[in-house]
């Protein structure tokens, strides 16, 4: 009957989740290492990524749910795998992004005529519903856990993007006739609206009069001109030891909060540069530490270069915004490859500040024997 069928999907559709998840998780985890160990870099990983998600995509599809639900939990059980390092995720990401997306988006426009389906009425419609009802929504939402109106406004712009999520939803409800033609180019027209208004949208709302600088944040207690450490549990030690007395913290209670995060993602961002950070409860006023490493930490960060540069940002629990804010600083005050150079050959603390204070057009020149 109707209702067994639908039962005994149900049972395995909960098995599978409950395997991969575990099991499968388990057997990923394990396997990663030995596939990075002997095989070719991006190649065999990108494969082995690819055989899961298509295993996992068919074995729904078999049970009777739509084979994007199983590449979505194949996605969830390799993504979480702490052997993963960020450089192979970001070019996971880069080979998706440049050759299934393109595919996807090209077969959507192979069997559906934009043109003729395009209804203003409609798409006006979608566009303010998916716009207003998840922007307002989250707005308020924000507003009712005390949240600050420009970061309550910023939280609802990114939030209002609708993504590539929403077309995928679309195009299987237009697959099984749920929808019309001229519903799906507007769900298509919505998804790709608000996915471009999201980002400027929340520069704006967190846009401030008047930008502070990294250097207007430190003094010389605040910079550690070489790490004593070779990891980055032990940096974020050294880094917490010099912050204790500057947020008038117990040192254990910055470091368990900072590497909490770490080992939730790490803070590697490129170019030598890595941002350890956290938010802490009982601290009243955001504490940054500079550290610097001659030959480098390994914070796994996208680009495999180790950090030779690291910033520990703590901020109160209760201002999110001011964490924002400080990553803006470091961001423009190392952005410049000259400032890092500079940065990396100081001697001593003003020669530092002097260093992230470079015009952004300055060129560093280095001499050969």
């Amino acid at each position: 009957s109707p209702a067994n069928s639908v039962g005994v999907t149900l049972l395995l559709t909960l098995g599978f989740i409950i395997v991969t998840l575990t099991l499968g998780r388990f057997l990923i985890n394990r396997s990663l290492p030995f596939i990075q160990a002997y095989g070719t870099w991006p190649g065999t990983v990108i494969a082995f990524v690819i055989v899961i998600t298509l295993l996992c995509a068919a074995l729904t599809e078999a049970i009777g749910i739509h084979a994007i639900f199983g590449a979505f939990i194949a996605g969830v059980a390799i993504g979480d795998s702490s052997h993963l390092r960020e450089s192979t995720r970001e070019t996971i990401n880069a080979f998706i992004t440049s050759i299934f997306a393109p595919l996807f988006f090209a077969a959507i426009g192979l069997y559906i005529n934009f043109i003729a389906s395009f209804d203003i009425v409609t798409v006006f419609l979608i566009v303010a519903v998916a716009f207003g009802g998840k922007m307002g929504g989250s707005y308020l939402a924000a507003r009712l856990a005390r949240q600050p109106k420009r970061e309550s406004m910023a939280i609802g712009f990114g939030m209002a993007a609708q993504g590539t999520m929403g077309v995928i939803l679309g195009q299987l409800a237009l697959d099984q006739q749920l929808i019309s033609n001229e519903l799906f180019v507007a769900i298509i027209v919505a998804g790709l609206g608000t996915s471009l208004v999201a980002g400027p949208g929340i520069q704006r709302a967190l846009a401030r009069k008047q930008l502070r600088k990294l250097g207007d944040m430190l003094s010389e207690k605040q910079w550690v001109s070489e790490l004593k450490s070779r990891d980055p549990r032990h940096a974020i030690a050294e880094l917490c030891a010099v912050a204790a007395p500057l947020a008038k913290l117990p040192v254990d209670e910055l470091y368990e909060a900072t590497w909490r995060r770490e080992r939730m993602m790490h803070t590697g961002m490129g170019h030598g540069l890595a941002l350890p950070h956290a938010r802490i409860e009982k601290l009243t006023a955001p504490v940054i530490i500079v550290g610097r490493s001659s030959l480098g930490i390994d914070f796994d960060a996208p680009d495999g270069e180790p950090a030779r540069i690291i910033c520990l940002l703590l901020t109160p629990e209760n201002d999110p915004a001011i964490q924002l804010d400080l990553l803006r600083m470091v961001a423009e005050a190392f952005e410049v490859p000259a400032r890092r150079h500079k940065v990396l050959a100081a001697t001593k603390y003003t020669e530092f500040l002097a260093a992230i204070k470079l015009p952004a057009d300055t060129q560093v020149v280095i001499a050969t024997a």
